[in-house]
C-alpha cells in the first residue's frame, strides 16, 4: 500500500481517500477518463522523428532538469523549465500543441507529463529513457546556456 501511495504521489495524486470497488474496469465501463490528456512514453530516436517532421506538428520539448544539468548537454531547441517550477510557468505553454517531456533517466519527465496531462494538455511525449537514452543512441546535443 505505502509503495501505491509513493508511486501516485510522484505523479500528482495526493490526496487519496478511498479505493476502486470495481476496479479499473469498474471505472472505464462507467466511461469515466482513466487518463487527463493523451500520455505516451517514447524513445530516443521516436523523439528525433517527430522533431523531424515537416509540417508543423513538431512538439515543444521541455526539459525538466536542473539550470546545471541542462548546461551539461541538452536537447537543441528545448525549453529549461524545472519540475519544481513547471506548475508555476504552464502559462508559457500552449496544451493545445504536443509536448515532450525530458529528465536525466526519465522519472522527473513522467511526474511532468502526468501533472501537463492533468491541466489539459492534448499531447504529452515522454522521453522515457531521459537524456541517457538519448545520448547513448547518438542524437545531437547542445551544451550552450540557451536553447
Amino acid at each position: 500500500y505505502v509503495s501505491i501511495v509513493y508511486s501516485l504521489a510522484r505523479v500528482g495524486y495526493e490526496n487519496l481517500l478511498g479505493y476502486l470497488s470495481e476496479g479499473i474496469e469498474g471505472w472505464e465501463a462507467a466511461g469515466l477518463p482513466v487518463t487527463s490528456g493523451d500520455i505516451q512514453d517514447i524513445s530516443a530516436a521516436e523523439l528525433a522523428d517527430l522533431i523531424q517532421q515537416e509540417y508543423g506538428n513538431q512538439p515543444v520539448i521541455v526539459d525538466v532538469r536542473e539550470p546545471w544539468e541542462f548546461l551539461s548537454g541538452h536537447i537543441p531547441g528545448a525549453l529549461l523549465i524545472p519540475l519544481g517550477e513547471l506548475s508555476s510557468r504552464l502559462a508559457e505553454l500552449d496544451p493545445s500543441r504536443p509536448t515532450a517531456v525530458v529528465c536525466a533517466s526519465g522519472n522527473r519527465s513522467q511526474s511532468a507529463a502526468a501533472l501537463l496531462g492533468q491541466q489539459g494538455f492534448q499531447k504529452v511525449y515522454n522521453l522515457a529513457d531521459g537524456m541517457h537514452g538519448w545520448q547513448m543512441a547518438g542524437f545531437k546535443i547542445s551544451r550552450n546556456g540557451r536553447n
